[in-house]
């Protein structure tokens, strides 16, 4: 009998411990940008640089949506698009070549396939170009 209730104490117990571990991982996920890490990570959009030709697209498991971009020098860089709003990421093809200085708000996208040169304002929720 007393083994019993020590087997259930110890099932009890992993049960507990598995139901924390659960909450803290859902918490992790679910925490929403303090409008503080929101408009610096915006920042950090505006100070990046990049110049390449688009390698690859895609959405992770989290819904956050990236663009590879193989460098002139043979250099792949990752780009995050995930907090820009105005559809920038669909209007990217594979094949692009995108030019972004930093301390701008614009791509350039360059569609050799269709003969387009254009110039994308980026847009963020809340926050305005000053």
């Amino acid at each position: 009998m007393a083994e019993n209730k020590s087997n259930t104490v110890v099932v009890l117990k992993t049960i507990l411990i598995i139901l924390v571990v659960i909450g803290g991982v859902w918490f992790v996920n679910t925490r929403e940008y303090s409008d503080e890490d929101y408009f610096k990570a915006v920042k950090m959009y505006k100070i990046e640089t990049y110049q390449g030709r688009v390698f690859d697209k895609y959405i992770d498991k989290r819904y956050y949506e990236y663009i590879t971009l193989m460098e002139y020098y043979k250099i792949k860089t990752t780009i995050s698009m995930d907090l820009e709003i105005s559809g920038l990421y669909d209007y990217i093809k594979v094949g692009d070549s995108l030019i972004k200085k930093s301390g701008e708000m614009q791509v350039r996208i360059i569609r050799e396939s269709e003969n387009l040169d254009t110039i994308y304002q980026m847009q963020f929720n809340n926050y305005t170009d000053d």
